[in-house]
C-alpha cells in the first residue's frame, strides 16, 4: 500500500476531475470510482481521446477507497446554474469531510477572466459565492464537518473568492487554489472594507497555493495568499508544450525514455510530483509581466487584458463572453498602446524576462545586450490604404443589398410577400446590407487604428528632435 493520499492532494485529483468533460448530472450521490468505472471504453477517455490524461489519472487514483468512495453530489448543472460555473461537490462521509471544486476557466468564461484584473466582483465569481452558499443551505453544513474548498485555474481563482467573501466562511477550514489567478485591487480591498482586521486575517489564513513550477496564470494580478502558503510542483514538460505549463494533469506527469524510438514519452500517475524550492523561468517572468501589467491604469489594464481574453474567446468560436462582454475600439488601443509596451518592458527590462528570453531561444542565458529603446515599426500608411479599400467595398456591399430589396419591391404586388422567392429576396437583402455595415466597422476601426500609430510616430520624432 503506497503514501496516503493528504488533503492537498485529493484537492487537485478533484480538480482534475472537473476537467474530465462529464459531470454526474444524477441528483442522488454517487461514488467517484461508480462514475469513473462508467466512461471505461468511451473513446473520449481512452488513448488518443481528449480526456484520456486526466482519465488516466482518476482511473488509478480511485483505486484508493479516500478518494474512489467520495460521493459526486450538487453537480452545478443541477442546481440552475449556468454553463460557465460549473461546479461540484464531494462528500467523504467517512472522514465527515466536504470538497467544494470549481472547474477552470469554462464556455464563455475567458472575458470575465480580463475583469477580474479590476473589477472588485465579477458575475462568475458572485455566481461561484451563489453556489456555495447554495451548498452549504441544502447539505446543511455544520462547524463539525471539515469543509474544503478548491479549483485549478479560474477556478482557483473562485475558490479564493469564495472563502474571502461567503456568508458562510466560518465553514469553510482550507482553500487550495491549484494555478489560480490572483485579485484586483478593489477586489482585496472590498474584503478589507468588510472585515474586522482579525477577520480578514482569519480568512487569508485559510488560502493555500499549488502551482506548477511555471505555470504562468497563478502570478497574474494581486496575490492575497501568503507567500509562506505557497508550493511550487514539478511540472516535467517538454520544450514547445507551452499549454502544458498550466495543465493540472503535468502535475501528475513523468518523462520516460521509450528506449525503442529514443525519444521521451510522457506517463501519467495517479499520485502528484514532489515539491521543488523555487519558481521556474517561466513561472518568474509571468510575475514580473503581471506586475508591469498591474502598474497601469485601471483603464488601461482593462482595455489590454479584455482584448487578449476575448481574442481567446474567439478563437474558440465566440464572438461575446458568457454574460454578454465584448471587445471595443477603446480595449484595443489599450492593448495596443499600453499593453504591448507593458510586455515588451517585462521581457526585456526584468531579470525574470531575460531568463526566459534565453531559455525561450534554447540557450541557458540571454546576454546579448537589450537597447535602451525597442521600437515597433507599424506601416500605418499601409494600414489606412487597406482601411480605405475595405470601405468601399462595404459601400458597394450596401448598395448591392440595396439593390436586392429593390427588385424585390418591383415585383408584382400580388407577389410580393406571397411566395417563397420573394421572402428570400428580402432576407438575402438584409444579410448583405448587414455584412456591409460590419465591414464598414473595421475599416473605420482600422483607419483609427493608422490614425493612433500615425500620430505617436508624430509625437517620437517631435521628441528626438528637441
Amino acid at each position: 500500500m503506497g503514501r496516503k493520499y493528504t488533503e492537498e492532494e485529493i484537492s487537485m485529483i478533484l480538480d482534475t476531475y472537473m476537467y474530465l468533460g462529464y459531470q454526474e448530472a444524477s441528483k442522488e450521490p454517487v461514488e467517484l470510482k461508480e462514475v469513473i468505472g462508467k466512461l471505461s471504453g468511451v473513446p473520449e477517455y481512452g488513448t488518443g481521446g481528449t480526456y484520456q490524461n486526466e482519465y488516466r489519472i482518476l482511473e488509478q487514483a480511485v483505486q484508493d477507497e479516500q478518494i474512489g468512495n467520495l460521493k459526486v453530489c450538487y453537480a452545478s448543472s443541477t442546481l440552475g446554474f449556468d454553463h460557465g460555473t460549473k461546479a461540484c461537490t464531494f462528500l467523504d462521509e467517512k472522514n465527515d469531510r466536504i470538497f467544494v471544486a470549481y472547474r477552470g476557466t469554462g464556455d464563455g468564461e475567458w472575458p470575465d477572466n480580463g475583469l477580474g484584473m479590476t473589477k472588485e466582483i465579477t458575475t462568475q465569481q458572485q455566481r461561484a459565492v451563489d453556489y456555495f452558499d447554495t451548498v452549504a443551505r441544502k447539505a446543511q453544513l455544520t462547524e463539525n464537518q471539515r469543509v474544503i474548498v478548491t479549483g485549478h485555474s479560474k477556478g482557483g481563482n473562485k475558490a479564493q473568492f469564495v472563502t474571502m467573501e461567503t456568508e458562510f466562511g466560518d465553514l469553510i477550514d482550507r482553500c487550495y487554489s491549484v494555478d489560480g489567478q490572483g485579485m484586483s485591487e478593489k477586489a482585496d480591498a472590498r474584503f478589507q472594507r468588510k472585515y474586522s482586521e482579525a477577520e480578514y486575517q482569519g480568512r487569508i489564513q485559510k488560502l493555500y497555493g499549488i502551482h506548477g513550477e511555471n505555470d504562468y496564470v497563478s502570478p497574474l494580478g494581486n496575490q492575497i495568499i501568503p507567500e509562506n502558503h505557497v508550493t511550487y510542483i514539478r511540472t516535467p514538460v517538454q520544450k514547445g508544450n507551452f499549454a502544458g505549463y498550466h495543465d493540472i494533469t503535468y502535475m501528475f506527469a513523468t518523462l520516460v525514455l521509450d528506449r525503442t524510438t529514443g525519444k521521451w514519452v510522457t506517463q501519467f500517475t495517479g499520485r502528484r510530483n514532489e515539491e521543488v524550492l523555487k519558481q521556474g523561468s517561466l513561472g518568474k517572468y509571468a510575475s514580473e509581466l503581471s506586475k508591469e501589467i498591474m502598474k497601469l491604469p485601471e483603464e488601461e489594464r482593462a482595455g489590454a487584458a479584455n482584448v487578449v481574453m476575448q481574442g481567446i474567446e474567439a478563437a474558440g468560436g465566440a464572438s461575446r463572453g458568457l454574460n454578454g462582454e465584448k471587445t471595443t475600439l477603446a480595449d484595443v488601443k489599450h492593448f495596443l498602446f499600453a499593453g504591448i509596451p507593458a510586455i515588451t518592458d517585462a521581457t526585456t527590462k526584468t531579470a525574470g524576462g531575460l531568463n526566459f528570453l534565453g531559455k525561450t531561444l534554447w540557450e541557458d542565458s540571454y546576454t546579448k545586450e537589450i537597447p535602451d529603446r525597442i521600437c515597433i515599426e507599424v506601416d500605418y500608411e499601409a494600414l489606412a490604404s487597406k482601411s480605405e479599400g475595405l470601405s468601399a467595398a462595404a459601400e458597394e456591399t450596401i448598395r448591392l443589398g440595396e439593390q436586392i430589396q429593390s427588385y424585390e419591391k418591383e415585383m408584382p404586388f400580388y407577389m410580393q410577400g406571397r411566395n417563397l422567392v420573394t421572402f428570400q429576396l428580402k432576407q438575402v437583402a438584409s444579410e448583405v446590407e448587414h455584412l456591409g455595415k460590419k465591414m464598414q466597422k473595421l475599416a473605420s476601426l482600422q483607419q483609427e487604428i493608422a490614425a493612433c500609430y500615425q500620430k505617436a510616430d508624430e509625437q517620437t520624432e517631435e521628441l528626438c528632435n528637441r
